[in-house]
C-alpha cells in the first residue's frame, strides 16, 4: 500500500489513510496506480532484485515519499511480496 504516514514513524498505523491513484513504477518500465485504500500490485514479477519507484508528482501537495520514492526488493522463486510505501508532509 502507499500511505499518508501521519505519524512519520515509516509503520503503517490504525487509522492512517491509504493514497488513492499514486503512480508505482517497476524498474522504471512497468507502472500502476494505487485503488481507492492505496493497495498496488504487479503480478509476475520475475526472481531478482527490483527497484519499485513511487511517483512523487502524482501525489497531493504537500506530500511526498522519501529518498525519490525509491526503494529495492529481492523477489524470491514464487514469493507474495508486500512492500508498503510511506508518503509524508514535506
Amino acid at each position: 500500500r502507499v500511505f499518508f504516514d501521519t505519524t512519520r514513524n515509516g509503520s503503517l498505523d490504525a487509522g492512517e489513510r491509504g493514497v488513492p491513484d499514486a503512480v508505482v513504477q517497476l524498474d522504471g518500465r512497468y507502472t500502476t496506480k494505487s485503488d481507492a485504500q492505496g493497495r498496488y500490485t504487479f503480478a509476475w514479477v520475475a526472481k531478482g532484485r527490483h527497484e519499485i519507484t513511487l511517483l512523487n508528482e502524482t501525489l497531493p501537495l504537500p506530500w511526498a515519499a522519501p529518498d525519490d520514492g525509491r526503494a529495492s526488493v529481492e523477489v524470491a522463486l514464487r514469493e507474495v511480496l508486500s512492500r508498503d510505501i510511506a508518503v509524508t508532509q514535506q
